[in-house]
């Protein structure tokens, strides 16, 4: 109760502090600062630089503290970037998989060059990355928006929870070039659309270089795709914009400098699926792996009801700066009462996961329903007057405004009916990471309302500012918790790199062990140590590199290295039980024990 009453305090100082201290006038001067004159180019670009660094250094002081815990799968890329870095191989895609781009392997490997093999270099990359992104993003909020609204979305990109930093920072494919390419996307196509007044009798040289911006636009799009197809509700927005401003350039040479540059960014993609046969190609992976609700609710009894509610309760929050509060039980089972996929007496954390996703929604009708409102005005208006056709500079901003708003719903509609939504709603909030592109369009209308103070009621401005604040404490808090997390990361990078040191004072090179920390292993030791994956029934497991698991299979002596507890060792113990004959040494270093026998015993029965 007291903390209600201290927030509702907080609230109400912020209202007198919008309202007392500056009156509309003087307010409106101050908020337009940046969007004025008072602000010449030098300072605004020296704002941008600042606001830039300190994000970055922010991220750069994460990683320094092996933040957020690695795994095999970002691993697997900082191997890549070595077999890169040493002319070694030259992957088109993640290893063991035919989708998803390589583009951070290919800039680690030119950070590794520069520095050294670490996953420090690894995670620069991404840092610069999000670099690109926060400039992009704030370009696109300046145009579509306004300059000193494109610096308040700044402070809240440069916070998150930390699914949404930790996706900004993890090496493991697509998902940070999901946001720079939404971003760097929209901008594009943003500039194209306000520019498309420009007259017909113009220098060829302005002529050849909006051309170019075509072709510019689908090599980017290209890219996207290549990177990760996670990015097509983006692209759908997108291309439906440049259809309904610029259908008459879209179905001209312009047209195909696009097609033109989609298919040169898509060349490897192409080149890779002629050479393997089409069960191998991207097509059938993305089709493999969307699996769609239909053919996977049934594990577990999960309905299509529980599916939607754990994406709703769960994965939104988290993809979208809630930070979990409480465990939740994932996936959802059949009978599960409503309260029951969070844990035993978590009704407070339930209903803060059930705040945040109304709000959320609320907030994207409220802002969808303002733009269509505006939007059907402005086209009755037109119907009216002989001015009917492509619409005015103010209704472009609007469409495309609208357009970010429509491309999260798609990306939300498209993961409440796929696979991940129902088997670990949690582990794979990651995928919607394309929705924080859509921030501006949900906080704007809250921004309005808080700047026309004689326009708006008193309590309207009260829930405006309410919520504003609300979002920047949240998205605070959930940056802060991340600094509590820095001894469980640190913790298992020590542990494995005691597990590394054994090993190598030992001579032990090969040996099984499980997916998750194989990888880990050859990458951390600088590929000194080679293993091959079995699973929970000692069986091949996911090998992303085949030479590692025929390196291993070469050798005659049987070396195991398996968490304690793991299904694996259970099945190992019972295995030397039941065969006294093969003298196995069992050795338990660093919460992983370690079986060697004189021969490769895991294939007995």
């Amino acid at each position: 109760m007291q903390i209600s009453i201290a927030i509702l305090n907080l609230y109400m100082v912020m209202y007198r502090y919008f309202t007392n201290i500056f009156n509309e006038e003087s307010f409106m001067k101050k908020a337009a600062f940046l969007q004025s004159n008072h602000l010449n180019k030098r300072k605004e670009y020296l704002f941008l630089f600042l606001f830039t660094l300190f994000a970055c250094l922010l991220r750069l002081f994460l990683i320094l503290h092996d933040w957020p815990s690695t795994n095999a799968d970002e691993a697997t890329m900082g191997l890549m970037a070595l077999h890169i870095e040493q002319g070694r191989d030259f992957p088109i895609f993640f290893y063991g998989q035919g989708y998803m781009g390589t583009l951070q392997a290919y800039l680690g490997s030119i950070l590794f060059h520069l520095f050294c093999t670490s996953l420090y270099a690894l995670r620069v990359g991404l840092i610069l990355i999000f670099a690109v992104f926060f400039v992009t993003i704030y370009f696109l909020v300046k145009i579509v928006y306004s300059r000193s609204f494109a610096f308040l979305c700044l402070l809240l990109y440069t916070l998150g929870s930390a699914n949404i930093i930790g996706t900004q920072l993890f090496a493991n494919g697509g998902y940070a070039e999901t946001l720079l390419f939404s971003a760097l996307i929209f901008l594009l196509v943003a500039q194209m659309i306000l520019q498309r007044d420009i007259p017909d009798q113009q220098p060829n040289h302005l002529r050849w270089r909006r051309l170019l911006h075509w072709g510019v636009v689908g090599f980017f799009i290209g890219i996207a795709i290549y990177s990760d197809i996670l990015i097509l509700p983006t692209l759908l927005c997108s291309t439906l914009l440049l259809y309904i401003f610029m259908h008459g350039e879209l179905f001209s040479r312009a047209g195909l400098l696009l097609i033109g540059g989609l298919l040169l960014a898509l060349l490897p993609t192409i080149i890779y699926n002629l050479s393997v046969p089409f069960s191998q190609g991207t097509l059938a992976a993305y089709v493999g792996s969307s699996g769609y609700a239909a053919t996977t609710t049934t594990k577990g009894g999960i309905t299509f009801a529980q599916q939607f509610l754990q994406a709703l309760l769960i994965t939104l929050p988290d993809a979208t700066g809630l930070s979990p509060v409480c465990n939740i039980h994932e996936p959802m089972h059949a009978g599960h009462a409503f309260f029951e996929i969070f844990g035993p007496q978590q009704q407070i954390c339930a209903l803060s996961s059930i705040g945040w996703a109304t709000g959320y929604i609320a907030l994207v009708l409220l802002a969808s329903l303002q733009l269509v409102r505006v939007l059907l005005s402005s086209y009755r208006h037109r119907s009216r007057t002989k001015f009917a056709g492509v619409p005015p500079h103010e209704n472009t901003l609007y469409w495309i405004r609208l357009m970010l708003i429509v491309s999260a719903v798609i990306t939300f509609t498209l993961y409440v009916v796929s696979a991940p939504a129902a088997l670990n709603p949690r582990t794979t909030a990651r995928y919607l990471s394309g929705m924080l592109i859509a921030i501006p369009a949900l906080v704007w209308p809250l921004w309005q309302s808080i700047l026309h103070i004689n326009k708006i009621s008193w309590q309207k401005r009260i829930i405006a500012v309410g919520l504003l604040l609300s979002a920047f404490l949240l998205f605070f808090k959930g940056t802060a918790d991340i600094f509590t997390q820095f001894d469980t990361s640190q913790a298992m990078i020590s542990q494995q790199q005691t597990l590394i040191d054994f090993l190598s004072q030992h001579k032990i090179t090969r040996f099984y062990t499980d997916y998750w920390t194989c990888n880990n292993l050859i990458f951390q030791s600088h590929e000194q140590l080679l293993c091959a994956n079995l699973d929970e029934q000692l069986q091949t497991g996911l090998d992303r590199y085949l030479p590692y698991r025929d390196a291993v299979k070469d050798q005659l002596q049987g070396i195991y290295i398996f968490k304690v507890h793991s299904q694996q060792t259970i099945a190992l113990d019972e295995k030397v039980t039941h065969h006294p004959e093969i003298h196995v040494k069992r050795t338990v270093i660093a919460n992983y024990v370690i079986y060697q026998a004189p021969t490769q015993f895991h294939m007995l029965t």
